[in-house]
């Protein structure tokens, strides 16, 4: 796990000046991401400039990056290439190092992008070639790590994090930096940036599963993973696979325990052959807390586990730094608590595995299973009631409700309305809002709403929490239920009507993890991970919340002080759902304010 950054000069060559003043910035603002050691590259035309910070995982000793290849290419590289091995076997290549940074440059100086698609692995990297001057940027399939690009006529800038990139850009000239308000309503309704926005309009994400070349001619292409799972595999052998693939490291690895069906699956399979440390969260309201659930799964296998609480003293720190971290505006709060988690566990470990992924790839959620009902509701319910508004009045009255039926009815309604995604901040209380820029997309098929999910909830919310909060404790999170090989075989195999049986989805993993653990554990039934946002608005802290949104700038942009007081007013009277949005307009306040101070 690593920091990359870079800087593509399209005519004159790179100053003196330009190289100390990158390097200085982005050396100071990526250096959480690799605190072992940095490496600083330019080109022999000075057109090109790469920038590394080292986590070292994989080959600490010899992994030194910015690293040469045989013919003078040169790579910055952060992730881990997973099939290292299988792949330095078949490369025609006199490696010099063990490590798998140089195993993408044997590949590239054998097929050029081609090989791109041999790599099973979360990665970020740049290429320069002394061959051609050309510079190549690739992240991906699922855009577990991210580049960030900003691009005028002269330059390309890019970085690891969107945090550092804006602010060397806003330094440069705060005319450059530009507020994208048609993505930023996107995120007020949806909770992420979508696709490749930013908050910005001239920084984008780099697309996931994707390269770019950068010479006199600009070529991009895709990477599709070549998967090596035959049709004799079962889920079985390509799950432990995935598992005992991703458990490999030259440090010690650990665990992420919340005694749901995902960790607990990976929990059963590293436990096989290897002992290892788990951590789980703990919280004082009973009706979320559910350790007791990892503890019986931790018991069950024989797996050490150590719980861990938040400090009430320690929440608006924790929360702040959450949200810094982030890199960018999401609404998941979730992030609080895994901070805590990575803090904890990084005081003895550089690895951890997580159990993200298992319903995004075999129908888990909730509105999975209740797609039907969207479809008979646009059957049945005339288009009037969901264009006059009248259906999202109803969602508002039930939801203020303080009986727990009547917000049963209003999840209902989210989860079967018709038109696309019903379940954002802002989704049926855009009226609150001054304006809305954005279009919501049109969403006819489970499939389509599948794909929806995997570009933007999957790569733009759950890996970016993941990823970032586990890096902001410098530790490295791995995702063996999103490893190519499982997410190709799951893709191949598994829909929604073999995944979600008798009112409930994951069936695949369910009936797998059986093979595991004892009946009465994997049967239990487990909420998700939850937090207590209402408990935390309605705290002093909340009120500090409320008071800052009030007097902020960027906020006033898209929701007046009238409207924000209606918000605090309704969550005061027992609207507890206004917390999410009371809360998601702080994570874009915090965001935007650290950017530009």
């Amino acid at each position: 796990m690593c920091g990359i950054f870079g800087l593509y000069s399209k005519s004159s060559s790179i100053s003196q000046a330009t190289e100390e003043k990158v390097s200085e910035h982005f050396f100071q603002a990526l250096h959480h991401r690799g605190p072992d050691s940095n490496g600083l590259f330019i080109s022999s035309d000075r057109k090109s400039l790469l920038g590394h910070l080292r986590l070292s995982i994989v080959d600490v000793e010899s992994g030194i990056q910015p690293m040469k290849s045989d013919i003078s290419d040169t790579i910055v590289f952060n992730g881990e290439i997973y099939n290292h091995n299988e792949l330095r076997a078949s490369h025609d290549y006199n490696f010099s190092n063990h490590s798998d940074t140089e195993v993408i440059l044997s590949g590239y100086k054998v097929s050029g992008e081609k090989s791109f698609n041999d790599l099973n692995g979360m990665y970020a990297f740049a290429i320069h070639s002394e061959r051609d001057n050309s510079l190549t940027l690739a992240v991906d399939p699922l855009g577990i790590k991210s580049l960030y690009l900003y691009e005028d006529d002269e330059l390309i800038i890019f970085s690891s994090e969107l945090t550092a990139l804006a602010q060397y850009i806003h330094a440069m000239d705060p005319e450059l930096l530009e507020v994208d308000d048609s993505a930023t309503y996107g995120f007020l309704q949806q909770g992420m940036f979508l696709e490749q926005t930013t908050p910005f309009k001239n920084i984008r994400k780099l697309k996931d599963g994707s390269w770019i070349r950068l010479s006199s001619e600009k070529s991009q292409g895709s990477i599709v993973y070549n998967s090596t799972f035959s049709e004799k595999d079962s889920l079985k052998d390509v799950v432990e696979s995935s598992v005992e693939r991703q458990l490999h490291a030259d440090v010690d690895v650990c665990l992420f325990l919340s005694g749901g069906i995902d960790s607990s699956l990976v929990a059963s399979i590293v436990s096989k052959t290897k002992k290892i440390k788990a951590f789980c969260l703990a919280f004082d309201e009973g009706d979320i807390d559910e350790s007791s659930q990892a503890k019986l799964v931790a018991e069950d296998l024989g797996i050490d586990l150590e719980i861990v609480k938040i400090d009430p003293e320690n929440l608006e720190s924790l929360f702040e730094e959450a949200l810094l971290s982030l890199d960018e505006p999401i609404s998941d709060f979730a992030t609080i608590p895994l901070l805590a988690l990575s803090r904890k566990a990084s005081d003895s470990y550089k690895v951890c595995l997580l159990g993200d992924g298992g319903d995004e790839l075999f129908y888990g959620y909730t509105h999975h299973k209740y797609w039907n009902h969207k479809l008979l509701s646009e059957k049945l319910l005339p288009k009037l009631v969901f264009k006059s508004g009248l259906y999202s009045n109803l969602v508002r009255f039930f939801e203020s409700s303080k009986s727990n039926f009547s917000k049963k009815v209003a999840t209902f309604l989210k989860l079967a309305y018709p038109d696309g995604i019903s379940y954002g901040p802002f989704t049926h209380y855009d009226n609150y809002l001054k304006d809305n820029l954005y279009t919501q997309q049109s969403l006819s098929s489970v499939s389509q709403l599948h794909g929806f999910e995997l570009r933007n909830f999957l790569s733009r919310k759950l890996l970016q929490k993941s990823d970032r909060i586990t890096m902001a404790a410098s530790m490295e999170g791995r995702v063996p239920l999103l490893d190519l090989e499982l997410y190709n075989f799951s893709r191949m195999f598994y829909n929604p009507e073999n995944c979600i049986e008798k009112g409930a989805g994951k069936t695949p993993l369910r009936e797998l993890l059986s093979d595991y653990i004892s009946n009465e554990v994997y049967k239990n039934k487990k909420q998700g991970f939850r937090v207590p946002l209402s408990s935390w608005c309605s705290s002093d802290f909340g009120s500090k919340v409320r008071k800052h949104l009030l007097s902020c700038q960027f906020i006033s942009k898209f929701i007046s002080k009238e409207s924000l007081s209606n918000l605090f007013k309704e969550f005061d009277s027992g609207n507890e759902s206004h917390s999410v949005r009371i809360f998601t307009l702080y994570s874009y306040s915090v965001f935007m304010n650290n950017i530009i101070k």
